[in-house]
């Protein structure tokens, strides 16, 4: 049975301003990228 993930608007700001963390940490998107695809549970 799958699930499905409801993103409130806040879970939604915070997930953004994660990766942007990530972006400015790692002078790079990649890694941000592949958290983002575990979030989103692909």
């Amino acid at each position: 049975m799958a699930r499905y993930i409801i993103w409130t608007q806040r879970a939604q700001k915070e997930r953004i301003e994660i990766c942007k963390y990530w972006n400015a940490r790692n002078s790079s998107i990649i890694y941000s990228k592949k958290l983002n695809e575990l979030f989103m549970g692909l």
